[in-house]
């Protein structure tokens, strides 16, 4: 204001300058460029680590910079995944006994503990007096009572490793239940929200690692209590300015701990389970792609993506390591200054004659252990971080499920009704839901969004002759403003077979996803033949671990169909892969995805449609690429000998011959779109061979 003297404003400036050059400075420490400088670790920022959402929607495999978490979203991350173990009727009559037993044995080592504090004690009276027979008898005493200790020790961590393997198989079941299903959520979550990255890190590994870890902190700190319960009253009987000095700064510690490097550490702990699980899926893709990209001599662009990522995964461990050596040194300090407090208090004491020199031992180890638990949380933080990181992603993972099955569900019932609107995305989320986290499915404008709705699928009467029917379909894409076809509509009746024809990119495959119900963006209503009379024949059929017999008859079992081996040796006779029963027979398991050629493996998929009696409709996308003209032909003659409707799609001229119509999708240029400028594919039929 103006009434302050001009001096105190400039030392206010400078003061405001001081400040922000040291916060400048912490945050270039917190960042620890010099220390990537140093080690020779190329430094990569958080925009390189997240990148744009563009970018995340080109590569939805690799993950982004997490988003910040508030505790109460830790809170309620944990609690939804700590109450359906402990809350649901088929689990809790099992899990709240075995957990009362680990109280009740942590609770008798406790008491073990303060017995053998009590025993030393007069260990070392005994030894003081140079009592030769009490000493002796005391040290037995003292044995004792650590031999008990043994199978009370057994029977805690018994009991709580099967809580925790029995809350992982409950936990990891409930996921699959969402995750593997026929709503297919195991695609959709691909498609649908490509930001959550590697769901099968999030199963297959945090779930373990936070039902172990949750569980050891829970017992840690209920241990914590019972020992500060059960300690503190022996030591405020020896001394009481002892026992507060404790409290004090035991409670300044675990809050200046929590509140200084509790959330750096877990947001960085979260970017590492992320880039560790993104490295991994490089890996993996490099194994799974090893043929082609050895015909490509890709190797030296795999090895700088494998680089990139590394440098990612070394460079958030640096991060972490520096807030760890920032907490560690805190601790050490802290607990330098706790070694000697007990021996300032109570040497004085023994001194005046007020205590016996047992009393001093006692108070060491009553101490030590005291502080042990009141610091524990402190001292924990890492622990803590890596459970908050992997509760939140594990819930990312379960809110991101929830909601496809919500979004299924609702459309199923729209379907009920006739309704040609469907569902979009919730608008209402729970109260600890994550509203800048991975689930966020793309970074398309909300109104688009919420305009497009999806495609309704319904099935059609055994009884009709029709069995497939479109009706003004509009489809889009996943993460897409543009539409892949417009009003198409069509009809095809039991007799008929349909070539989908046309340039690539006006959605011929994408026709066959929104018929199999895999794509739903859009509108309109599709009508087609009961799922399980339908046959869906893709360009690169998948092989199962397996044995021929397995991989002929998948996705059914050999106990749930009535195939014999005569039959399974005749299909595949006909299609001329019977060379496949001399080099492997027909139950030696194998990886077959591995040793079969694609035109093998095409005519494998047509043997699985050959040997199913119960189809309808068949859909085929270029099922027959790979093959010669001759095994196509026989591919198709067999096809129409067992199947009576199909649609295929496919370039080749080879399959117009095999096909009663051919509907042509174009992309007309953009001149002839309409006034907003999308373009419109059209639809051409073609009647007759």
């Amino acid at each position: 204001s103006p009434s302050q003297p001009f001096h105190t404003l400039e030392l206010r400036s400078e003061w405001d300058k001081m400040f922000h050059s040291g916060k400048s400075w912490l945050k270039s420490f917190s960042s620890i460029q010099f220390l990537a400088r140093a080690v020779g670790v190329k430094y990569v920022d958080d925009a390189q680590v997240g990148g744009s959402s563009s970018h995340r929607q080109l590569a939805p495999g690799l993950s982004h910079q997490p988003a910040k978490a508030s505790c109460r979203q830790i809170f309620h991350a944990f609690w939804k995944l700590y109450s359906p173990y402990f809350c649901d009727k088929k689990s809790r009559w099992k899990a709240w006994p075995l957990l009362v037993i680990v109280m009740v044995f942590m609770f008798c080592e406790v008491q073990t503990g303060i017995d053998i504090s009590n025993a030393i004690k007069d260990v070392n009276n005994a030894l003081v007096g140079k009592d030769k027979t009490e000493f002796y008898k005391e040290l037995r005493t003292a044995v004792f009572i650590g031999l008990r200790l043994v199978p009370i020790l057994v029977l805690h961590l018994g009991a709580a490793f099967y809580i925790s393997l029995d809350w992982r198989k409950f936990l990891t079941q409930k996921v699959l239940d969402m995750y593997v299903n026929d709503v297919q959520c195991y695609y959709r979550l691909k498609m649908e929200y490509g930001n959550v990255d590697n769901p099968d890190q999030r199963i297959a590994q945090d779930i373990g690692n936070f039902c172990r870890m949750s569980l050891r902190l829970m017992s840690s700190i209920i241990q914590d209590i019972m020992k500060i319960a059960a300690n503190s009253i022996a030591l405020i009987q020896i001394s009481s300015t002892l026992f507060y000095a404790l409290v004090g700064c035991s409670v300044g510690y675990t809050v200046f701990s929590l509140l200084v490097f509790a959330a750096p550490l877990m947001r960085v702990q979260r970017r590492i389970l992320a880039v560790e699980g993104d490295l991994r899926y490089v890996l993996v893709r490099l194994r799974e792609n090893a043929e082609s990209i050895a015909f490509f001599r890709g190797h030296g662009y795999e090895r700088q993506c494998s680089e990139k990522v590394l440098d990612h995964v070394i460079w958030s461990n640096y991060k972490r390591c520096a807030i760890e050596v920032a907490y560690k040194t805190f601790t050490g300090l802290v607990t330098l200054c706790f070694i000697l407090l007990p021996m300032m208090i109570v040497a004085p004491m023994y001194l005046r004659g007020l205590v016996s020199f047992g009393v001093i031992q006692q108070t060491q180890m009553l101490f030590h252990s005291l502080m042990s638990g009141m610091m524990d949380i402190g001292k924990e933080l890492d622990s803590f971080a890596r459970l908050g990181a992997e509760s939140v992603r594990v819930q990312e993972l379960w809110d991101a499920l929830a909601k496809i099955q919500r979004c299924q569900d609702r459309h199923g019932k729209m379907n009920d009704d006739s309704s040609t609107t469907v569902c979009e995305s919730d608008a209402e989320s729970s109260a600890g839901s994550f509203s800048d986290s991975d689930i966020e499915n793309s970074s398309l404008d909300s109104s688009f969004v919420a305009h497009v709705g999806a495609v309704t699928l319904e099935e059609l009467e055994v009884t009709t002759p029709v069995r497939l029917q479109l009706c003004s379909v509009t489809l889009y894409p996943p993460l897409s403003h543009e539409p892949l076809m417009c009003d198409l509509s069509l009809t095809v009746k039991q007799g008929d077979s349909l070539l989908l024809e046309g340039a690539s990119g006006t959605g011929k495959s994408s026709l066959l996803r929104a018929i199999a119900g895999l794509w739903s963006r859009g509108s309109g209503t599709i009508r087609r033949t009961r799922l399980d009379r339908c046959f869906f024949l893709p360009q690169a059929p998948y092989l199962c671990l397996g044995s021929l017999r397995d991989n002929v008859l998948y996705p059914r079992d050999q106990t749930e169909v009535d195939v014999t081996s005569d039959q399974i040796i005749e299909v595949l006779g006909s299609l001329g892969i019977s060379h496949l029963l001399d080099r492997h027979g027909l139950d030696m398991d194998l990886d077959f995805s591995n040793v079969l050629s694609g035109g093998e493996r095409q005519r494998l998929g047509f043997a699985r449609l050959l040997l199913r009696d119960d189809i309808e409709l068949a859909l085929l996308d270029e099922a027959t690429s790979a093959l010669d003209d001759e095994n196509e032909l026989i591919a198709y003659q067999l096809l129409k000998k067992k199947v009576h409707c199909y649609v295929s799609v496919g370039h080749r001229a080879s399959l117009v011959a095999n096909h009663s119509t051919r509907l042509q999708l174009t992309r007309p240029s953009k001149s002839d779109g309409d006034a907003s400028g999308v373009h419109r594919p059209e639809a051409k039929f073609h009647f007759g061979t």
